[in-house]
């Protein structure tokens, strides 16, 4: 009992006012960058896109407590091996992310050569653009988009 007499002597309150301070600011400030974010990924395509989209679901994917797990096999190596009761074997889920990963790497991007296209067109003074034919584009998006 003497223990939160003390406790409640001091600045316990001003403390406990601090810290609520300090963890709202920094959920609203979260929330609110979250939701930015998440509109930009649901309404516009942008170059790298897919990609960053991969490198967070992959983040997701695996819990933040595996940052925290220790590295044995590097200290215990055999003769330029790891020991066979400290083999890693990748479920076939990881294996199938890094096989995935490794063939999106592969992949050109697209719009890099539109852009090309595009630039030389204008160049050569080929370029028009049909409102009717980007705005019917632009609902058919919008409508897969509301679909999926």
């Amino acid at each position: 009992m003497r223990n939160y007499e003390r406790i409640l002597a001091q600045d316990f309150w001003l403390w406990m006012w601090n810290s609520f301070k300090v963890s709202s600011i920094s959920a609203l400030l979260a929330g609110l960058i979250t939701l930015m974010s998440a509109f930009a990924f649901s309404r516009f395509r942008w170059a790298g896109r897919s990609q960053l989209l991969l490198v967070i679901l992959l983040i997701q994917v695996f819990p933040a407590i595996l940052a925290m797990v220790e590295d044995k096999a590097a200290d215990k190596q055999v003769s330029g091996s790891l020991a066979p009761r400290e083999k890693v074997n990748l479920s076939t889920t990881a294996k199938d992310v890094q096989r995935i990963q490794s063939e999106i790497e592969k992949l050109p991007e697209v719009r890099e050569e539109k852009i090309r296209e595009l630039q030389a067109q204008i160049d050569r003074g080929t370029y028009s653009a049909d409102a009717d034919k980007i705005a019917e584009k632009m609902v058919g998006e919008s409508l897969l988009d509301n679909l999926s």
